[in-house]
């Protein structure tokens, strides 16, 4: 028995199911984009990054740099567009993304807010960069030197439960009036 073959969504259809997914989770990272339409089956990797670099030729999108990513935003340009030609973009992809924007919307911007990585340039140290930034501007900063990979990944993965302990100690020691 041979299989029905997919649709395969032409370039419009592409262009316009990301700039609905962009509009209903807000400013992404490449790396958050991916996960949403994989995770999702709405678009593979080779199909997001060719789709990307158009969208940003034509202005319906910006790309601005972060901490080994960047974060993709929609423009009026591309409001603009996706009110205009919506239509041409398959109904069932459209309802996958609506039905799943809210709760990676929410994921995304826990990550966005807390982003932790480990950097290694290739000598004994490793370090743990841990951040807390609000409205896309970073409140907090640090850059932990550790002697092993292991110590530096237990500091990454501690970060998203132990961050806003850290920083209220941080801001309350720090404000404290000297006697």
């Amino acid at each position: 028995m041979t299989d029905i073959p997919q649709h395969k969504p032409d370039s419009m259809q592409l262009r316009m199911l990301l700039l609905h997914t962009l509009d209903k989770l807000g400013p992404s990272t490449n790396m958050q984009l991916i996960a949403f339409m994989v995770e999702n089956d709405l678009m593979n990797y080779f199909d997001l990054q060719d789709t990307l670099y158009r969208l940003q030729d034509n202005g319906q999108i910006t790309r601005a740099p972060l901490a080994n990513d960047f974060l993709v935003s929609l423009t009026e340009a591309g409001q603009q567009a996706l009110r205009l030609f919506i239509g041409r973009t398959m109904d069932s992809q459209l309802s996958r993304v609506d039905s799943a924007a809210q709760q990676y919307r929410a994921r995304f911007q826990r990550e966005r807010q807390l982003a932790a990585r480990i950097e290694h340039d290739g000598g004994e140290e490793y370090h743990a960069v841990l951040e807390i930034n609000e409205m896309q501007r970073p409140m907090l900063r640090i850059d932990i030197s550790l002697p092993t990979s292991d110590l530096a990944q237990r500091y990454k993965d501690n970060w998203p439960q132990k961050a806003q302990a850290i920083y209220d100690a941080i801001v309350f020691g720090l404000g404290e009036e000297q006697p």
